[in-house]
């Protein structure tokens, strides 16, 4: 994800998360990167379907599955808008999604340097940013998509 970040200079990119659930924590194996057909500029992002849904159906065979969203803030803060919170909250109520908890991990980036924010949206309870101690709770196998 930084890496992407760091590529992408002053446009917005992103991508999924993908992995499961132990013991209550989500553990995300991939971050995946932008699909093909998504839109892109130094304030927006809109992440197409693009390849996605023949991704998720093989992770599925794998026992992992959609948890969340990824992107950045180019020189930015890696704060959620409140268009990321309305869009991680629609996907927390949406059940074609099948993730009432979704996961957003924003990477705000300034020259070569990135920093974090991880956020969790409980359907029907709002935004709820994570501390860097919640995030040892969110166990991460590979960074980088």
């Amino acid at each position: 994800m930084i890496n992407a970040a760091l590529r992408a200079k002053t446009n917005e990119t992103g991508g999924i998360l993908i992995g499961f659930i132990d013991q209550g924590e989500a553990v995300v194996c991939e971050a995946n990167g932008m699909p093909s057909g998504s839109r892109f500029g130094l304030h927006s992002f809109w992440r197409a379907a693009g390849h996605l849904s023949y991704v998720l159906r093989k992770r599925w065979q794998e026992k992992r599955h959609y948890l969340g969203e990824w992107h950045t803030h180019p020189n930015g803060s890696p704060t959620p808008s409140d268009t990321d919170r309305k869009t991680m909250e629609g996907i927390s109520r949406n059940p074609s999604y099948a993730c009432p908890e979704p996961l957003l991990i924003i990477v705000g980036t300034s020259g070569s340097t990135a920093s974090l924010s991880f956020a969790v949206f409980p359907k029907d309870e709002g935004f709820k940013a994570l501390s860097d101690l919640d995030c040892l709770n969110v166990r991460t196998k590979q960074a980088d998509g």
